[in-house]
C-alpha cells in the first residue's frame, strides 16, 4: 500500500484476478475481502479493479494460475453443481444468490462519493501522505491525501484500516506532517464512512498532532477533516 506511490505509472489496485485464489477464500475470508475492497479504491498510484464475482464473495478461483493451495480448486460443496470447476475452461456460473450479495455493492455506493470528491487529490502523487503510528502493528495502513488549505472548507481526506480480520487495534496516528503540508488546523472532522458503523463526527484527538482510533478486526476508517 505505501510502496505504490514510487511505481512510474499507476497500476491495478486488486485483490483477486482470474489467476488467483479469491479474497474470499484466503485467510480472512469476508472480512478481508471487504478490507481490502474498500482499501483499494484509495491505494496510491492505484486504478480500482474488481474482479467478477469479487463483490458477491465467490471463493471458486477462475483458475488455480497464481498463490493457490493445492486443492483450491474444490473450494465449494461437494454437492455444489459447479464443484471442481473453473471458469475459465468449463461451463460456470457465479454464484448471485449468496445471501450477502448486496454488501459489497452497497459499501461502494456509499464510497463513490467519497472518492470522486477527493479524485483529483488520489490521483496526484503529491498529494499524498503515509501515516504511521508508535508501535504500530504491521498491520495497520494509513493513508492521506491533502490540498493546501485556503479556506474553511475541508482539505484532508484520512483512510485508516487494520488489515487483521481477527483482532482490534487501538492505534494513535501522527498527523503532524499532514497538517504542515496541508495547512489544516482542525480539531473536528467527520467519520465519513466504516466497514464498522455509521458516520458520525469525528474528535478522537489526543492532542493537535495525534488521532485516538480504535479499528475493530479488518475494519476501515474514512476521515475527513
Amino acid at each position: 500500500m505505501y510502496e505504490t506511490i514510487n511505481l512510474p505509472i499507476p497500476a491495478f489496485a486488486c485483490g483477486e484476478t482470474h489467476d488467483t485464489p479469491r479474497l474470499a477464500a484466503r485467510e480472512g475470508g469476508k472480512i478481508l475481502s471487504k478490507t481490502l475492497t474498500v482499501l483499494n479504491m484509495f491505494t496510491p498510484n492505484g486504478v480500482p479493479f474488481i474482479n467478477s464475482g469479487q463483490e458477491i464473495f465467490e471463493t471458486q478461483p477462475m483458475n488455480t494460475g497464481l498463490d493457490c493451495k493445492p486443492d483450491e480448486q474444490f473450494n465449494l460443496e461437494v454437492d455444489d453443481p459447479y464443484y471442481g470447476k473453473l471458469a475459465l475452461f468449463d461451463k460456470y456460473q457465479l454464484h448471485y444468490t449468496n445471501p450477502r450479495r448486496w454488501e459489497l455493492p452497497d459499501m461502494l455506493d456509499q464510497i463513490k462519493p467519497i472518492r470522486k470528491k477527493y479524485l483529483k487529490q488520489l490521483t496526484n502523487k503529491k498529494s499524498f501522505l503515509p501515516l504511521f503510528a508508535p508501535d504500530q502493528p504491521k498491520t495497520f495502513i494509513g493513508l492521506a491525501y491533502f490540498s493546501k488549505k485556503t479556506s474553511n472548507k475541508e482539505n484532508c481526506l484520512l483512510i485508516l484500516a487494520n488489515a487483521n480480520p481477527y483482532h482490534e487495534q487501538f492505534i494513535r496516528p501522527n498527523i503532524h506532517d499532514l497538517r504542515a503540508l496541508s495547512n489544516n488546523k482542525e480539531i473536528e472532522g467527520k467519520l465519513l464512512f466504516s466497514t464498522h458503523e455509521g458516520p458520525r463526527e469525528f474528535t478522537q484527538f489526543i492532542d493537535y498532532d495525534q488521532l485516538d482510533i480504535h479499528l475493530g478486526p479488518g475494519e476501515v476508517k474514512i476521515i475527513e477533516l
